[in-house]
């Protein structure tokens, strides 16, 4: 997966990916996901986090329609990643799941390269 976090003034705050090894692109997104919501939470605290109101944007439609209560999640290996989600909300003011295009989504893209490109983890540090 990759991550890019920005400030409510569109400066990068952590830009970051992972391997994860064979996954499919659901499991990937919604990985991504967790991770976001719980660097958000430990850049920030649990205090400043219950205050904010976040707003996660992907590329994959699917995803963003399962967690906007859309779409059901039917498959039983991705409940866990919703379950973590949910339970993460409880943890900011909100948060919001919005779809962009893959064109506005390629910092998160070039972190997913970059940990795919060899590297077990990737990371820059703004």
């Amino acid at each position: 997966y990759g991550v890019a976090i920005y400030d409510e003034h569109h400066s990068a705050i952590k830009l970051f990916g992972k391997r994860l090894g064979i996954k499919t692109n659901n499991e990937a997104e919604y990985a991504g996901v967790v991770a976001a919501l719980e660097k958000i939470k430990e850049l920030y605290g649990s205090l400043h986090a219950r205050q904010m109101d976040v707003e996660v944007r992907m590329d994959s439609e699917l995803v963003c329609k399962q967690l906007n209560g859309v779409y059901r999640v039917k498959k039983e290996h991705l409940k866990p990643f919703v379950f973590a989600i949910w339970n993460l909300k409880l943890d900011f003011g909100s948060i919001r799941f919005v779809h962009v295009p893959s064109e506005k989504n390629k910092e998160a893209d070039r972190m997913v390269n970059a940990a795919l490109d060899g590297h077990k983890s990737a990371s820059d540090d703004v």
